[in-house]
């Protein structure tokens, strides 16, 4: 089943669950990619705009992100309401949407929906006895996300060799082929008029990058945590790092706190034979492993990692630093033939 049609029967199911609480009729629908909608409803009798965010398997880590991207939107007001769609959304989740203010629904009938004179808010219906199967393609898995990230952050990337593209991403010459083909065929590569390959829709893959990777990739990447007391002899037991988190965001003056530090390193036997330092389950300083091999400016993480970390913190200044540090790498240049 394709992500297309997987998408688009969830959003059936959901629509049909919510007409156990609404009168719901869809007076539009417009598919406006592989995975999301533009629909026109009438809720008893008000009539609402949406695009859907859909996410079939709604996991924590995703929450910030997607309430980050929603409230760029809104700040915007750029799109329609927005609408999370999922199989099932259990009641904290829930319960965290509808304090930001994130309208949602799920197959289950769960949901919350504000909207002029529409209010209905429905949690604790059971999750699915069968869970729906992860239809992800291998671009939303640890290694895609890699490829991804490498290209977005290195404008042209997508046109040099498999295997410039694997120096850069860390991902073996046979996964770049397999993956490029699955790049095009979600409508994110296309020929330029001199024949290059050219990454188009940039903007969407970074809005679905930036909520697969707290959840598919970073995980992975986590080496172990520490407390912020023993911050200076776990750099100078590391000697080499780079800076993410919000210890970042604090350097670069964007955020308040700088509570949380994120160390990335490449030499993960230097982290792993050195004296000892404790580790605490919920300590405040994460070290990770590195997975972008491009050349990293400065002493902090890519532009593209720190948005992540800004949205997954819904830190409000996530916006101003996505206009001045992110969307230069969306530029679509040399545009793509039709």
């Amino acid at each position: 089943m394709t992500t297309q049609s997987h998408n688009s029967r969830i959003l059936d199911k959901a629509l049909v669950a919510l007409r156990k609480h609404l009168s719901v009729e869809i007076l539009n629908q417009k598919q406006i990619d592989q995975t999301d909608f533009d629909l026109s409803l009438l809720l008893n009798d008000s009539r609402l705009k949406i695009v859907t965010k859909i996410k079939p398997h709604l996991r924590n880590e995703m929450l910030g992100p997607i309430i980050g991207q929603i409230m760029m939107a809104e700040m915007l007001e750029s799109e329609p309401t927005a609408l999370l769609v999922s199989n099932y959304i259990n009641p904290t989740q829930a319960a965290f949407l509808k304090e930001k203010n994130v309208n949602f629904i799920d197959t289950m009938g769960n949901c919350f929906i504000q909207y002029q004179n529409v209010y209905v808010y429905v949690i604790g219906n059971a999750r699915p006895s069968k869970p729906e199967k992860d239809h992800r393609q291998r671009l939303w898995k640890a290694s895609g996300l890699k490829f991804i990230f490498a290209l977005l952050s290195c404008p042209g990337l997508e046109s040099k060799s498999y295997r410039t593209i694997t120096a850069a991403s860390g991902i073996s010459v046979g996964s770049v082929d397999w993956l490029l083909n699955e790049l095009r065929d979600a409508g994110h590569l296309q020929k330029s008029s001199d024949g290059q390959r050219r990454l188009v829709n940039k903007r969407k893959l970074l809005d679905r990058w930036v909520i697969e990777y707290p959840d598919e990739l970073r995980p992975k990447l986590l080496l172990g945590r520490h407390s912020n007391q023993d911050l200076d002899l776990l750099t100078k037991k590391l000697s080499s790092f780079i800076v993410g988190g919000q210890r970042a965001s604090y350097n670069l003056g964007l955020v308040t706190n700088e509570k949380n530090t994120s160390l990335y390193i490449l030499d993960e036997k230097k982290y792993t034979t050195a004296p000892t330092i404790n580790s605490y389950e919920n300590g405040d300083i994460e070290v990770l492993k590195k997975f972008w091999f491009f050349e990293n400016k400065g002493e902090f993480v890519p532009p593209i990692l720190m948005f992540a970390d800004l949205l997954a913190l819904n830190e409000p200044d996530a916006f101003e630093f996505f206009h001045t540090h992110v969307e230069p790498l969306l530029i679509e240049s040399n545009p793509a033939e039709k």
